[in-house]
Order: structure tokens, then sequence, then C-alpha cells
């Protein structure tokens, strides 16, 4: 079953695990990155990132959310149905896991501090 999460006012925060972070492309041609993994036990969909914040670990998106990113990227079948759901309603053509970008910016701050 796919329900809209309690609104930002509710709940502004929250902590995503088995994330992913993908750029999607739409019928139109633009592009946004999403955030997608498992909050509160339940598939999750972000509107589009706004900010990440490497230092913070923390992910900011067009409805003002800021997600926790807790462990490695991945996917439970939940996040990925939910996803597949969201694509298929905003007209997204493709999409692709840009995680690795994300990633990379930490991997080189905490290379960088040592």
């Amino acid at each position: 079953m796919l329900f809209r999460p309690a609104g930002t006012d509710v709940n502004p925060r929250e902590k995503i695990t088995r994330w992913t972070i993908f750029r999607a492309v739409f019928d139109d041609g633009t592009t946004s990155d999403h955030l997608v993994g498992t909050a509160g036990g339940c598939g999750r969909a972000s509107s589009p990132i706004q900010a990440f914040d490497k230092d913070a670990g923390t992910v900011t998106t067009r409805s003002g959310r800021v997600y926790e990113l807790c462990g490695n990227p991945g996917m439970s079948m939940d996040a990925a149905y939910v996803w597949g759901h969201w694509c298929q309603v905003n007209g997204v053509k493709t999409a692709e896991d840009v995680s690795s970008e994300y990633i990379k910016t930490i991997n080189t701050e905490v290379k960088e501090k040592d």
C-alpha cells in the first residue's frame, strides 16, 4: 500500500537506511536527484534533493525534510516498489544510481582530514 508520509511540520527529520540516490531524467528532459530507502519501517522516495551535508551525512529535500543517511547504500524491496511507482506516476524516463558520487565526496573529505 502506498501513502504520503506525514508532513515536515510533523516529522521534519528522519533516519533513512538501505538508501540509494537516483538521478531521474523526466519525459521533458529535466533531471533531479532523489533519495530512496527505508524510513520509519516503510519504503520512501523523496522529493528532489536540494542540499547534501557531507559532514553531517544528511540530505535535505525540496519538501524541507532532512534525512540522516544511516549505514551503507542498499535497497529494500519496499523502497524499490515505492520508487518504481513514483517513477511511473511522475514521468521518469530513466534513472541512474548516483550514490557513489555522494559517497566519494564523503570519503574524500575523510581522507583529507587524516
